[in-house]
């Protein structure tokens, strides 16, 4: 029914309505707004996440790269100089100049900059065996300390091709 106090809380509802910027609509947009925003919040969230996990993995291989330095790692040598440093890839074999022959599964090589890893059996191609399980320390004194173990050889910075 109709009362004058009635008509007065609709009035005062409707001056509501239209003070909120058109009632629904800007109900809608507030709520728009705070999805936008809890959005944005869980997207932030993920990536400082992604970037602890990504701290961590690291932390886990500059100590694991540290152990292997410290075991006596094998320093892998250029091909072509014997007496130059140079770089392992993760992927490929490393190849014993000696024999010409890859280095056998098992075997864990280092090299001048910090990346360490350990030669693993290849599923393409079983008698090649590849540098895996790679680990990274820049630790600059520790890396020094293991190439003075081969002493006569040097280090020059990988070139790019």
């Amino acid at each position: 029914m109709l009362t004058p106090r009635n008509l007065l809380i609709l009035g005062a509802a409707l001056l509501a309505q239209s003070s909120l910027g058109g009632g629904f609509s800007g109900l809608q947009q507030m709520q728009m707004q705070g999805e936008t925003n809890r959005q944005t919040r869980a997207i932030q969230e993920q990536e400082a996440n992604k970037l602890r996990l990504s701290q961590d993995l690291a932390k886990q291989k500059d100590t694991i790269a540290r152990q292997r330095y410290e075991s006596g790692c094998l320093m892998v040598v250029a091909s072509s100089d014997k007496t130059q440093l140079t770089a392992i890839t993760e992927g490929m074999p490393v190849i014993d100049s000696a024999r010409k022959v890859p280095l056998s599964v098992g075997n864990v090589v280092c090299d001048s900059n910090g990346l360490t890893g350990e030669i693993i059996a290849n599923s393409v191609d079983p008698l090649t065996p590849l540098v895996g399980l790679t680990a990274f320390t820049n630790d600059r004194n520790l890396i020094a300390a293991a190439a003075k173990r081969y002493r006569g050889t040097r280090y020059t910075m990988p070139s790019q091709r």
